[in-house]
């Protein structure tokens, strides 16, 4: 897992299509959080805000490849792109 910080140039959601439009497969993780779906969101009248930290890592975490199939050349090859966006924001 990989959580996106205010600070990274880039939100999630961008760093999510900028990592697939790399043919690199990651996914939103913890969202939406499921205090935001049945029957969870029926138990407090309140939920929209009892969770704050919970919206806000719900927003930022991206689950990264892992398994058998994730080699060397495949985290280098992440961890490439994660620093050039890092670096220098979203390139078009």
């Amino acid at each position: 897992m990989l959580q996106v910080e205010k600070e990274f140039p880039v939100s999630r959601d961008e760093l999510v299509e900028i990592l697939n439009l790399e043919n690199i497969r990651v996914r939103k993780y913890f969202w939406p959080g499921c205090h935001k779906m049945a029957p969870y969101n029926q138990w407090s009248s309140n939920i929209a805000t009892d969770l704050n930290n919970t919206d806000l890592v719900a927003e930022q975490v991206v689950v990264l490849p892992m398994g058998h199939s994730v080699n060397d050349d495949v985290i280098n090859s992440i961890s490439r792109i994660i620093a050039v966006v890092g670096a220098n924001g979203r390139v078009s």
